[in-house]
């Protein structure tokens, strides 16, 4: 979705862009290492449960030492609220959803569901925010779409089993 941009302009978002790349790289890196737990049979519960306590005490010293949240106001209840039905909701139980789909369906076919977060952030930013949607990023959505399906299979399933019969 970055396209020839990267390579091309320098508009100050080079930076941002390859930050995109490697959090992509380093996802896809990591679906494939969770999936070793299944072979130790180790419950997706526990997977989650331990990534977030060790993600949690890696980057506190960090957010602490940023933030500084003792030189800030206390946040208001509905802002508590709100991290704790963020953390329960969308963080904890989707890593458990996570973890879930790599044991059943396998690190491969979990991780093309990442392969739809661009395009449907760039659509919601179109339909949400009014955003304009041009015709490059239409491109990569096609291109998103039949790499889903050649990684899939099932779609050229029917013609494979013809060309060998």
């Amino acid at each position: 979705m970055i396209g020839p941009d990267l390579l091309f302009k320098n508009n100050g978002t080079v930076l941002a862009q390859l930050a995109c790349l490697l959090a992509a790289l380093c996802y896809a890196l990591a679906g494939v290492w969770a999936r070793r737990f299944k072979a130790l049979d180790v419950p997706p519960i526990k997977v989650a449960a331990g990534q977030l306590i060790i993600g949690a005490f890696a980057m506190a010293p960090i957010a602490l030492a940023v933030d500084q949240p003792w030189l800030k106001p206390f946040p208001p209840l509905e802002a508590w609220g709100a991290i704790a039905a963020l953390a329960l909701f969308c963080t904890a139980l989707g890593y458990v959803l996570y973890f879930k789909l790599i044991e059943t369906a396998g690190a491969t076919n979990a991780l093309l569901v990442t392969l739809l977060v661009p395009p449907t952030a760039i659509l919601m930013g179109g339909l949400i925010f009014g955003e304009r949607l041009s015709s490059g990023q239409f491109a990569g959505f096609a291109i998103i779409a039949l790499g889903l399906a050649l990684i899939d299979g099932r779609l050229f399933a029917p013609l494979l089993r013809r060309a060998t019969a």
